[in-house]
């Protein structure tokens, strides 16, 4: 759509009188219409510079169009800022540049800055409580009171009243509601999950796994892909030692200090074999190898490995600094000595892979077993020694239970938390253990108070607190009360059922079943940190009378989003994943989501969940695991078709460098370009730091076309210019113009390379921890497998292979 030329905001003056103090501070902190009615004009530019100087305020000419009219079905949320009110904000919201290091680079860019405005005195207001990292306020009493209707959507006051700057410092920011957004002409699209095509990926077939009713499936539980690998013995295998030639070149005596330690730790017989080693066949190159792991097991057995002399130069790990802090011993001295040698040794000795971890319900209300697997599709079940024989890890018996993998607490015998719903003197609860290894579980820590069978817990990071997703208790509806705790053991604790207050349930907005026209219940409610929100997986009930006979509850999996962590908005009213309609498939009744949601998997997003086939006799029966996939960022997508569109965001403000989007163009003339501007629309302005020269780099028309199919991709301007460091801390608008094209997210990273430092939920293959710290590292192919040797009379080393180029995408670096 053209711009339409529309002339510059004129700002009214109000007579010189004294204006009371309290309506200056209302005017600053809240913003309001009739404060900057009265704080305008002649004060905001009195208070905004030292008298006698000229104004310091960034630069812009005049707006030469008008923002686009938004359409009738997204109406502007906020009146648009006039030139006073977004220059005071900036100037409120700049930081002052920090005390610059010796003989440092000068910066490129500057903008022209204004002294900060003088420290008023502040009147009393409405009594607010925290506040969270997008700026959202919540009340003081926490959880709010009285907010539950039976049968209503939730309201969500963010939605309808958003703060006045948004933080979008940290995660991915996407398009699941219209928190971001103050007008746009694009059409949201929600997008589907795609089914494995070889699903169950894990079914029954032990015998443990049938007993009182064939299960193999998480109940919640959880599937997680801890970065530390505790779960997979430290051991070397042989075909780890990825270069024996270059690993006995480095062993010589001599070479360095822990070279000539581990040359002395060898035994007679292995110094002899080294020193002989030819190499001329593929027979003598794997003997090495197996006579060089066993060596290495035995050095890895203890005492430790390290210290400073020995490994100077070596480049530690993480994982590795924070083992060494805790000075550890037995099995986990083990783990450290062999990450020791993979730091020294990166290229000869293989690095030891994460594996997906799925805890599930072994047999009907049994046990809780442990499945692992190095791709997430194929599955193993060891014998984990806990049951011998079996790979059952928690024996005690449960109804649902939740496993959650705590990379944060300091405890290290408490990184992994189960909770068991059991009944226990009549009545219901959830008793809670603690896991070093996620395998060995100590005893019962904790035992909750009343609730119903089918709750669970979750993790909050954003707000750094346990909530518990309680059944509201027995009877119909059914729906969720809640409860929070900073913590686990110190609580509060509740003790009756009707103390954790009603929190959400299912809603009018929730279509029945058209074969059996029940009014839906919410049988149970997971949830995850992604990125910058929430997602909620909803398991929606739908009746379970009047269906034939052996199926099993048509339940299935809803979506929800939160960016305060309790108020759920549930814009679109699909299942998410759904039930078979037809006999005999695996899923063909009660589809359920798992703890800690899914993973980030390169450019996908990775749903476990349990589905049940029946049995006969039993309809509950017949319970397995099985995958679905979504683009990464996926759930929604906002689109614009040939005529094109834009989006306009609401002001906001970041702390960090380069702008990254996830986007699809769709046509060949496809493409996105951004443009900055500030909270009133106005282009802004910057100065060269030597010449002075002043210029608007951040334009539409200077914007780089981006057209591509990818889920992460630098936006840049003309000359290359990338570095938003120069609008840091400032308020600022997004535009974002789309043709042929589909965008899913948009980012702001302290790197090049792309990294949002947001949660991941449940992991991925190549993150180091629950946040996104390795940006465009995440895509690199997985599982990893040990490098073959190359042929012996070459003696050379395979080179890593590069990602396709479908994968990862390409960076500047």
């Amino acid at each position: 759509m053209p711009k339409q030329p529309q002339k510059a905001p004129t700002v009214a003056v109000p007579p010189q009188r004294p204006v009371p103090w309290m309506f200056l501070v209302a005017a600053i902190v809240g913003g309001g219409v009739v404060g900057w009615a009265l704080a305008s004009g002649g004060w905001s530019r009195a208070f905004s510079r030292p008298a006698g100087k000229p104004e310091a305020v960034a630069t812009s000419p005049a707006p030469k169009a008008s923002l686009l009219p938004p359409p009738p079905s997204l109406p502007l949320a906020t009146p648009p800022l006039t030139a006073a009110q977004s220059n005071v904000i900036f100037q409120m919201t700049n930081r002052p540049a920090a005390t610059p290091a010796a003989n440092p680079a000068p910066p490129p860019l500057l903008t022209a800055q204004a002294p900060a405005p003088p420290v008023l005195p502040s009147a009393p207001g409405p009594r607010a409580g925290e506040t969270l990292y997008n700026g959202i306020v919540l009340p003081e009493v926490w959880p709010p009171k009285g907010e539950y209707k039976p049968g209503e959507p939730m309201a969500v006051p963010y939605l309808s009243n958003p703060p006045p700057v948004i933080d979008i410092t940290g995660g991915r920011q996407l398009f699941v509601d219209d928190f971001l957004v103050e007008h746009s002409t694009l059409r949201r699209v929600w997008h589907s999950a795609t089914l494995h095509s070889n699903n169950p990926v894990l079914k029954p077939d032990r015998e443990w796994e049938k007993l009182g009713g064939a299960m193999a499936m998480p109940f919640s539980d959880g599937v997680w892909l801890d970065p530390m690998n505790w779960i997979t013995p430290p051991e070397f295998q042989a075909r780890e030692i990825q270069d024996v030639f270059a690993l006995r070149e480095k062993l010589k005596p001599g070479t360095n200090a822990l070279a000539t330690f581990l040359a002395g730790s060898l035994s007679a017989a292995a110094q002899t074999r080294l020193k002989e080693f030819k190499g001329a066949d593929m027979p003598a190159i794997e003997a090495m190898q197996k006579l060089l792991a066993d060596e290495l097991n035995r050095v890895i057995a203890g005492p430790s490995l390290f210290e400073a002399k020995r490994f100077e130069g070596v480049r530690l790990s993480d994982r590795s600094g924070a083992l060494i802090a805790q000075n550890p011993s037995g099995a986990r001295l083990r783990r450290l000595n062999r990450w020791l040698l993979e730091d020294a040794f990166p290229r000869e000795l293989f690095r030891m892979q994460p594996v997906f971890a799925a805890y599930y319900m072994a047999g009907y209300g049994r046990g809780t077993a442990l499945a692992i697997s190095t791709n997430g599709l194929d599955w193993e079940k060891p014998d984990f020694g806990v049951k011998p024989g079996s790979n059952l890890v928690q024996l005690d018996p449960r109804d649902s239970s939740t496993v959650w993998l705590d990379q944060a607490d300091p405890d290290p015998k408490r990184r992994y938390k189960l909770w068991r719903s059991h009944s226990e003197d009549g009545r219901f609860g959830l008793s809670l253990h603690f896991s070093e290894d996620g395998v060995h579980w100590g005893p019962r820590a904790l035992r909750t108070g009343s609730n119903g069978d089918r709750s669970t817990v979750f993790w909050n990071p954003f707000r750094k607190v346990w909530v518990y997703s309680l059944r509201h208790g027995w009877g119909e509806p059914r729906a969720r009360r809640y409860w929070e705790v900073k913590d686990l053991l110190a609580g509060p604790h509740w003790n009756q059922i009707g103390e954790p207050p009603m929190w959400v349930g299912s809603d009018r907005l929730d279509p029945m079943r058209a074969d059996l026209q029940v009014t839906p219940q919410l049988y149970n409610l997971d949830a995850v940190a992604y990125e910058s929100l929430m997602v909620g997986l909803f398991t929606i009930w739908r009746g379970d009378k009047n269906i034939p006979e052996g199926r099993p509850k048509p339940n299935s999996v809803w979506l929800g989003f939160s960016r305060d962590g309790y108020r759920w908005d549930r814009p679109d009213r699909r299942p998410f994943l759904d039930v078979s309609e037809k006999r005999g498939d695996w899923n063909w009744g009660n589809v359920q989501s798992v703890a800690g949601g899914f993973h980030v998997v390169g450019r996908n997003l990775h749903f476990y969940f349990s589905g049940r086939a029946g049995a006969e006799g039993k309809r509950d029966g017949g319970g397995a695991m099985g995958l679905a996939t979504l683009r990464r960022d996926g759930f929604a997508s906002l689109d614009a078709g040939p005529e094109g569109g834009v989006l306009t965001t609401r002001t906001v403000k970041f702390n960090a460098g380069y702008l990254f989007v996830n986007l699809k163009t769709n046509a060949p003339d496809g493409e996105l370009r951004v443009e900055i501007v500030h909270a009133d629309g106005r282009p802004i302005t910057v100065t060269k730091n030597e010449t002075k020269e002043q210029f608007t780099p951040f334009t539409k028309e200077s914007a780089s076309p981006l057209a591509a199919d990818q889920t992460l991709i630098t936006a840049f301007w003309a000359n290359g210019f990338q570095d938003l460091a120069v609008l840091a801390g400032k308020p600022v608008k997004f535009r974002f113009h789309l043709k042929n094209a589909s965008l899913y997210s948009f980012w702001l990273s302290p790197s090049r390379f792309g990294r949002s430092l947001g949660p991941v939920a449940a992991g991925g293959p190549n993150f180091t921890g629950a946040t996104d710290t390795v940006g465009n590292a995440s895509y690199r192919p997985f599982p990893a497998v040990p490098r073959p040797h190359a042929p012996p009379a070459t003696n050379a080393v395979a080179a890593p292979t590069p990602a396709p180029a479908s994968v990862v995408p390409p960076q500047k670096k």
